[in-house]
């Protein structure tokens, strides 16, 4: 059985199981706040990490080691590279890549589901081994309209009417910010006029290029009407949530979504298009 949240299709309740959750995107700058004055630049393509690390040398000048291969590893949530040294001439005249570069030993890289790591190198017979974590120096948080909410699954339901199943709620959004005290209200138009409704209040807090929310929703979801179509059937949903990996740019946010409600679990996506 199928019911239409909005105008495009944009909710079913049918049995399928949790969407696999997405694989974590590293790209960021990174570094240990116990041991300042160095840092390490990630940035992910595929299944492959092009990683930067500024360091001072063994003299104190300032030196530059890259690995331009750095892949899993086949360990969980571990990643490898040769890494190498670069030297040049000044920058104001053309750079000659046959000279200047030399392999000088391998990087390691491990995380956790915590968001954070540890970063392992040798360079020129030297090991090194710093935990990192995500560099922040700036809040970004998505206040503003948009169109977009939540796709999501719910699953190991034990309410009556089994609602397992996708559950989508897709239409307008408000988010607004006290501080970083966190709103986001959305609603879909649908089924006899009647609209499902959610809202999540949280705290926001950034790492890096990610934001986290974590907090409680109410949602009211519209899921059919009788056989005589005299009577809308609404479910209320309300528990605790987390939105992370947030990514916000200007055009609009994404969010992995992860709740608990009275009773099911719900694992899915959230976000949306700025409107102009």
């Amino acid at each position: 059985m199928r019911i239409a949240f909005g105008p495009l299709l944009l909710a079913a309740v049918i049995a399928l199981p949790c969407r696999a959750a997405e694989s974590t995107d590293y790209s960021d700058l990174w570094w240990n706040p116990a041991h300042n004055g160095w840092g390490l630049g990630l940035q992910r393509q595929g299944d492959v990490m092009f990683a930067t690390l500024f360091i001072y040398g063994t003299d104190g000048t300032a030196t530059w080691l890259f690995a331009s291969d750095v892949r899993p590893t086949g360990a969980t949530l571990a990643w490898s590279g040769k890494l190498f040294r670069a030297a040049g001439p000044t920058f104001s005249v053309p750079f000659d890549g046959s000279v200047g570069i030399a392999e000088v030993g391998n990087l390691n890289l491990r995380f956790d589901a915590s968001g954070k790591g540890v970063l392992a190198y040798t360079t020129d017979g030297s090991s090194v081994t710093e935990p990192i974590e995500r560099m922040a120096w700036r809040t970004s948080i998505p206040s503003g309209s948009y169109y977009g909410g939540m796709t999501a699954t719910a699953f190991s339901c034990n309410d009556p009417e089994r609602l397992d199943g996708t559950v989508d709620v897709l239409g307008a959004m408000t988010v607004s910010a006290a501080g970083t005290r966190l709103t986001m209200s959305n609603s879909s138009t649908t089924v006899a006029g009647i609209p499902s409704t959610c809202n999540f209040t949280g705290d926001y807090a950034q790492a890096g290029r990610y934001g986290t929310v974590t907090g409680t929703f109410r949602c009211n979801i519209v899921v059919g009407q009788d056989g005589r179509g005299e009577s809308t059937n609404v479910v209320p949903r309300l528990g605790s949530f987390t939105m992370d990996r947030m990514v916000t740019t200007p055009s609009g946010f994404t969010a992995r979504l992860s709740a608990v409600d009275q009773d099911c679990l719900v694992n899915g996506q959230f976000g949306g298009m700025k409107l102009p």
